[in-house]
């Protein structure tokens, strides 16, 4: 793929490009009048409402619709299926710099690759990433962290959702929905500095006009951040930059485009925790090791650059017949060079290492159309939607591995030894630095593959209102042609093409008893492709699951009480996880598990009985099993959130803690992570309408701990306390 890169040297004259478009929007603004605003406010955004949901919906950290569930605009009682929201006012007060750190409130989530990256489990399975409806995870399975800056509200739809959005995951799906121009002239600056050598700058322009008769928005959205240190990342800096418009072509029709660029780049320490001997249960972890240690002695890194635009035409046919025609072009390469820590020698302080440099370049295009039809008949009420669906990717992968002059070389590629280290041994009580940051005699290409997935889809979506709503059916059937190849590049040897037709289900009923109150059960099934292949190019089955759920939701005294309580089962094959074999996953490599089954109690609750007083609660007791009886690494038995927050007059307090029960930290159950609760805090003072001061505290009290793991090598800790202090203006 020949992809010009965009580097930090052009970003200052897109920046000013960008500022001058939208700086000049004011001045064209001013020969002419100021349009009317819609009916549901000024801030509405200049898209359709019956695929978008804003947040004049919302009450405090409660958001009682979501389009998540269904592709449209939909009461979360009316959904036969759980849907948490976390919205834009959760997401400032909690002052997250990434989407998992959010959804670590919400019940039945874990993270599985430690902070930096949107990666984590639902309902024990890791789970797929959309952005306003459209597939957008890493097609490299390393799911690069998206910019907080754009996301205005993260919706949490457990469960397969294969008919609405295809290849996802049986835990279910994350769906971002991301901030778009606005009917409204506001800029917001906002900077923040805190621990770790932490500084961050970022601004929000949103501007209108009027071009040839017709309204327009520019939205223009950057941020520049940099830490010293942060858990497994030190020497960081990132940068982003999103020039949005939006074009009201007529007055039933607009067209939004939403392009953005990520670069980020930042000394990497992968794994700071790992095992001592006996690699059994009495196996301790390096927690008497000092905190700051670098196994890759300073200089591994990982880089990447994103590249990604969005767009949608939006069309209303008439008062009950949408239209939304979408597309999504993507493009991210990414250099990881890895320094990783393996097992010790019997003596039980001599480490070995191995090292890799890892790049990837992959592609991913995708095209949607959007059908909603709502009519009645005889006392029905009725909405169905068609989807067509199309998307491609490409995925070119190289591994470079070391080896030393000594003999002491690595088992992949070359020969079959147990001996993997390609590193100088360490002695981990004193390391010495200059072995610390030795590089490998020399290297050689250990890998390199071609993949390539296609996947063509049809699905059709009918939801029924019954008894004056008091009922709501719904149902779907989709196709999905998926296509697969791939080679190694090596060897010349192409793997075995993949071809998959299949229909996928869903079915759901929803009973009202009482106003406010409705009980559900949901029947659905999903089937995901998997286009990547391992280093020596083996692909993989398809995965495919089952799940039905049954609970009960809120939405009592006009939103002051939302919340779900579910009872779930799911039953899962061919899922693909990371080797346990430490060596081979250092290489890469991955395999699949022939049948999971996973049973568990959810719990999710909004709170706002008492003025000024917002609460959001969660509770999850989950029991998993594998083909071989055991348990999913990285999935707790029980796990629960808590979250509060306060208004007096011009401050706002608010404190949580997050529990996470013991959890297997390998898929083999030889060792387990112990329980962990951890808190965090804010307060936020609002000097003037326009002007708000902040302090967040994240591990409040500073705990070291280990919050997930691939393998006894390679335990990620828990991210240190952070306290940020921040100050937001806007302009108006």
């Amino acid at each position: 793929m020949n992809n010009t890169p965009l580097t930090p040297r052009t970003l200052p004259a897109l920046l000013a490009l960008s500022l001058a478009l939208a700086g000049g929007l004011p001045r064209l603004h001013s020969q002419a009048s100021q349009p009317a605003a819609p009916a549901d406010g000024p801030e509405e955004t200049l898209t359709l409402s019956k695929f978008e949901v804003t947040g004049t919906q919302d009450r405090g950290y409660s958001s009682t619709n979501a389009v998540g569930g269904t592709r449209f605009n939909t009461a979360v009682v009316n959904i036969p299926q759980s849907v948490i929201v976390l919205n834009q006012q959760f997401l400032k007060d909690l002052g997250v710099r990434s989407v998992v750190e959010a959804a670590q409130y919400v019940s039945g989530i874990s993270t599985t690759a430690g902070p930096g990256r949107d990666v984590f489990n639902v309902r024990g399975y890791q789970i797929d990433v959309t952005t306003d409806g459209l597939p957008d995870s890493s097609p490299t399975a390393q799911n690069i962290t998206s910019p907080i800056e754009m996301v205005d509200r993260v919706e949490v739809i457990k469960g397969p959702a294969a008919v609405l959005y295809g290849s996802t995951s049986p835990g279910g799906n994350v769906n971002r929905v991301t901030k778009k121009p606005m009917f409204t002239n506001e800029t917001t600056l906002s900077s923040t500095i805190g621990e770790g050598g932490l500084y961050y700058g970022s601004f929000d322009l949103n501007q209108t006009a009027k071009l040839g008769g017709a309204d327009v928005a520019v939205r223009v959205m950057g941020s520049f951040e940099h830490y010293d240190q942060f858990t497994n990342f030190n020497d960081s800096d990132s940068y982003f930059i999103s020039p949005a418009f939006a074009w009201r072509i007529a007055r039933r029709t607009v067209l939004t485009v939403v392009p953005y660029y990520l670069d980020r780049n930042y000394q990497k320490k992968f794994g700071q925790l790992f095992q001592f001997r006996p690699y059994t249960a009495a196996g301790p972890l390096s927690f008497n090791l000092p905190r700051d240690i670098d196994w890759g002695g300073g200089y591994a890194r990982e880089k990447f650059q994103v590249r990604r635009l969005y767009a949608t035409l939006d069309h209303q046919v008439s008062d009950s017949w949408n239209m939304r025609f979408s597309a999504l072009h993507k493009t991210h390469d990414e250099y990881n060079n890895d320094v990783i820590a393996r097992d010790l020698l019997p003596d039980n302080r001599t480490l070995q290492r191995t090292w890799r440099i890892i790049t990837t370049q992959s592609a991913y295009n995708v095209a949607a159309f959007d059908s909603l039809i709502s009519y009645d008949v005889g006392p029905t009420k009725n909405k169905t939607l068609f989807l067509a669906q199309y998307y491609d990717t490409e995925v070119t992968a190289q591994t470079v591995t070391g080896r030393k002059l000594s003999g002491q070389q690595t088992g992949i590629g070359e020969n079959a030894s147990r001996d993997f280290s390609n590193l100088p041994l360490l002695d981990v009580y004193n390391p010495d630095p200059i072995l610390l940051a030795a590089r490998p005699d020399t290297t050689f290409l250990s890998a390199s593959t071609l993949a390539n997935g296609k996947v063509f889809a049809t699905s059709l979506q009918h939801q029924i209102e019954l008894l004056d709503g008091r009922v709501v059916a719904s149902g779907g059937i989709r196709f999905d042609k998926t296509e697969s190849t791939g080679r190694n590049v090596i060897t010349g040897a192409p793997s075995v093409p993949g071809e998959n037709e299949h229909y996928t289900k869903r079915g759901g009923i929803v009973y009202k008893p009482l106003k406010g109150l409705s009980v559900f059960y949901n029947h659905s099934e999903t089937f995901a492709p998997i286009f990547a292949r391992n280093p020596d190019g083996t692909g993989f089955k398809p995965t495919e699951g089952v799940t039905d759920e049954l609970g009960l939701k809120s939405d009592l005294l006009d939103g002051r009480i939302t919340g779900t309580v579910s009872a779930f089962k799911v039953v899962n094959k061919n899922l693909r996880v990371i080797s346990n074999d430490p060596l081979l996953a250092s290489a890469g490599y991955f395999e699949q598990r022939a049948k999971d089954q996973l049973e568990g109690v959810e719990f999710d609750l909004y709170f706002n009985v008492i003025e000024n007083l917002q609460v959001i609660a969660s509770l999850s007791s989950i029991s998993t099993k594998t083909d071989n009886n055991l348990r999913v690494r990285n999935v707790a038995d029980d796990t629960w959130a808590l979250f509060a927050s306060y208004k007096l007059d011009q401050w706002t307090f608010g404190a949580g803690a997050r529990y996470k029960g013991n959890h297997p930290g390998d898929a083999g159950n030889v060792f387990f992570i112990e329980p962990v609760t951890v808190g965090d805090a804010f307060v936020s003072y609002r000097y003037s309408k326009d002007l708000t001061f902040q302090v967040n505290a994240n591990n409040v009290t500073d705990k070291w701990y280990a919050d997930s793991s691939i393998n006894r090598n390679l335990i990620f800790a828990g991210p240190e306390r952070r306290i940020r202090f921040s100050a937001t203006y806007t302009f108006r």
